[in-house]
């Protein structure tokens, strides 16, 4: 519903433009976290996300709303900023990595990540001189991430996938670059 904001309709055979607030192209009007008690559990093929869940207070029980809505093989195909300024506030939460995106709607949340990455090269220059900064080289960043995972499973209604396990989270951790 963003000011200027273009309707994806005409890529999809069949459409519904969901969103928080009424708006032209948004035919329910429904919170993110409960969509599936709105439209019903294995009801939609696909979910199409573009710049939304930045602005979700809790984008795991989103995540975890998107596959109660999917039927088994459904695809969704998220997009997120990943270095990019604050904006629509004061409801602008969280940036994500192509990582990221892959934790949210990965194998915990139900899902099969099929592809993800980053695109839009930007620089970032910290405008804090601190001595430890100084000498920060200016490498690029990028604008946004994506994911496009396919459900492999349903999830029990009262099934929360989030934080992973310990030992999942420790294996990763570990598996950080320390230098």
């Amino acid at each position: 519903v963003s000011p200027g904001a273009v309707s994806n309709r005409v890529l999809f055979q069949r459409y519904t433009g969901i969103d928080i607030h009424p708006a032209p192209n948004v035919d329910v009007v429904a919170d993110a976290h409960a969509i599936s008690r709105t439209l019903g559990c294995g009801s939609f093929d696909g979910v199409f996300s573009l710049a939304v869940l930045e602005h979700l207070s809790a984008p795991w029980l989103v995540a975890r709303e998107i596959n109660l809505t999917l039927r088994t093989g459904g695809l969704a195909y998220n997009l997120a900023p990943h270095t990019w300024p604050a904006h629509e506030m004061p409801n602008d939460f969280w940036r994500f990595s192509d990582s990221g995106l892959a934790a949210l709607f990965g194998p915990a949340s139900g899902f099969e990540v099929l592809d993800s990455g980053l695109f839009g090269r930007v620089f970032v220059h910290p405008d804090c001189r601190a001595i430890e900064h100084r000498s920060m080289p200016l490498i690029p960043g990028y604008g946004a991430a994506w994911v496009l995972s396919r459900k492999t499973r349903d999830l029990l209604p009262d099934e929360i996938c989030w934080p992973m396990s310990e030992r999942d989270s420790n294996r990763r951790a570990l598996s950080y670059p320390a230098r």
